[in-house]
């Protein structure tokens, strides 16, 4: 292995969604991290949370993650495939409260099929998640329909109307709700 030696670093920043699944590499990375003092941030799973890992990434300078949590509804992450549930995140939260890492937060609203009462779930979550972590940032953005993919299917048959060209995608953004289909949006 090639180790690359790094000058006048003074924060790394690893955008990978899969950087916590693997929970040995995770820790022999905090070592090493520790080691070196340098202070990183992750994007990290929910379901990869607990106390020792926590901790372990506290003490290593990790010092925010950033978290994909989608929605309050489990429902919708059963929909979306999210694998995780709501007593996941719940729990993840828990292993956070003591730690020096700050936690940034994503969340969709918008999905084909989605409830107000999914709405208003996801939005009492992230109350409550506020309330255990103050310091935590949290994004609400608007699902975009992809196409490929089931959901984007069931879009179109609610009545999305996908753009024909591909200058045109460029008017979907995550914020901003081109989604014809929601006939409420309240």
């Amino acid at each position: 292995e090639k180790i690359l030696i790094l000058t006048n670093v003074k924060k790394i920043v690893f955008h990978d969604d899969n950087f916590s699944v693997n929970k040995k590499r995770l820790m022999a990375f905090c070592k090493y991290m520790e080691e070196k003092k340098l202070e990183w941030y992750c994007d990290f799973r929910v379901d990869s949370a607990d106390h020792k890992i926590i901790k372990t990434m506290s003490d290593s300078y990790c010092r925010k993650v950033f978290i994909g949590a989608e929605s309050g509804s489990n429902e919708v992450l059963e929909k979306i495939h999210k694998k995780i549930t709501v007593k996941t995140l719940q729990n993840s939260i828990e292993c956070f409260k003591d730690s020096r890492i700050n936690v940034e937060m994503s969340w969709i609203i918008g999905f084909p099929d989605e409830r107000k009462e999914d709405i208003m779930a996801t939005l009492e979550l992230v109350k409550w998640i506020k309330g255990q972590l103050p310091e935590s940032i949290h994004f609400v953005k608007a699902y975009t329909p992809y196409p490929g993919t089931e959901l984007f299917k069931r879009a179109v048959e609610l009545g999305f109307t996908a753009p024909t060209k591909l200058e045109d995608w460029a008017n979907f953004t995550r914020d901003n709700c081109n989604l014809d289909y929601i006939k409420d949006k309240w």
